[in-house]
């Protein structure tokens, strides 16, 4: 009679907790999520795929962070050509082996990884998803896009994307993790409307969530990460991140109790002292 495989048991109080954060730090344009970003500190790794480094080099980050001069910094954009449309989808895998190589080669050099932003690499896999299903000839999108220097989307070609993004997202939560490495991703909201009743009515917005594509999809994601938050900008010059989610907005902190609701100029490393002190008792 074989062995079943069972899993061990332990008290609560014998494991230890590996003070490793993954973040979902999503808004609106202009909201300071590439900011953000950059307080994770010179000990990063930075995936620029949104352009954020604009942010970084601007006069007012480089005055408040001087030492994220440091940061490593990779920029990987899809080769489209003149036309627009890329010949090969390379950078949804590109972004994925530059991870892996890094995490090889040089892990010491970096505590945080940081892709900024999603919507770029939604875009990437989209891309992908497009060569994809023409392969398994499930769509001829990507030939029609070619034909006419569009990018043609098809129903199908959305899941594959949303597949690849929760593939992606499902396994470098745990191999970050895994490597002792903190993950922030960036992206923008989504903004949900519920219809009026009547006829005429204004619709109103029912809900807040980070913008990934599908109807329920925007759900999944959030739930690999330990915290979920949403940046806000106040008078135009406030930055905030909204810890706690409710009815409306869309998020979490795992390290329940230890932020307020809503935690102003919001600074990475400053959060991640926060947590380990008080698990520490100081």
């Amino acid at each position: 009679m074989s062995t079943p495989n069972i899993a061990e048991f332990t008290t609560l109080k014998e494991i230890t907790d590996d003070n490793i954060t993954s973040l979902l730090y999503y808004g609106p344009s202009g909201c300071g999520k590439s900011w953000f970003a950059g307080t994770a500190g010179p000990r990063t790794l930075f995936f620029n795929i949104g352009n954020g480094i604009k942010t970084l080099k601007s006069p007012a980050f480089m005055k408040a962070y001087p030492t994220a001069n440091e940061m490593i910094i990779t920029t990987i954009n899809e080769d489209v050509g003149a036309s627009g449309i890329p010949s090969v989808a390379e950078a949804f895998d590109k972004i994925s082996d530059t991870i892996d190589f890094a995490l090889k080669q040089f892990p010491e050099k970096f505590d945080t990884v940081v892709i900024d932003d999603a919507s770029a690499l939604r875009r990437f896999a989209l891309i992908k998803g497009l060569e994809i299903n023409q392969k398994l000839s499930k769509s001829k999108s990507l030939a029609m896009s070619k034909s006419v220097d569009l990018l043609v989307k098809a129903v199908q070609d959305f899941g594959v994307e949303m597949d690849l993004i929760e593939q992606f997202v499902a396994g470098y939560t745990v191999i970050f993790k895994d490597h002792g490495k903190h993950f922030i991703m960036t992206a923008h909201e989504r903004n949900i409307f519920k219809k009026g009743d009547s006829i005429g009515e204004i619709p109103t917005l029912y809900k807040i969530k980070p913008g990934f594509t599908g109807q329920t999809f925007p759900d999944t994601v959030p739930a690999y990460f330990d915290w979920v938050f949403r940046a806000e900008v106040v008078n135009g010059s406030i930055f905030r991140a909204r810890t706690i989610g409710d009815d409306l907005i869309t998020a979490k902190c795992r390290d329940g109790g230890v932020f307020g609701s809503v935690e102003t100029n919001p600074n990475f490393l400053t959060m991640l002292n926060k947590v380990a002190n008080l698990k520490k008792g100081v």
